[in-house]
């Protein structure tokens, strides 16, 4: 992948992260989803984060990661 589909997917995982901590405390959504989907968005990071054109743990940070 590109540097710019790294980027992309940083920011998409970064607010899906904000978007789910938003919906749950609210209460609109239901811990057991609200975990799987945390658990999801951070297997792709990590699954992404291993290739060897991208350094870890700057993507990971722009995930939201740390």
């Amino acid at each position: 992948m590109r540097k710019a589909d790294y980027t992309l997917l940083a920011r998409i995982v970064s607010q899906e992260f904000d978007n789910i901590e938003a919906v749950d405390k609210s209460g609109a959504v239901h811990a057991e989803f609200a975990s799987g989907y945390r658990e999801a968005l951070l297997a792709v990071a990590n699954k992404f984060s291993d290739d060897a054109s991208v350094k870890k743990a700057e993507f990971l940070l722009a995930c939201g990661l740390k």
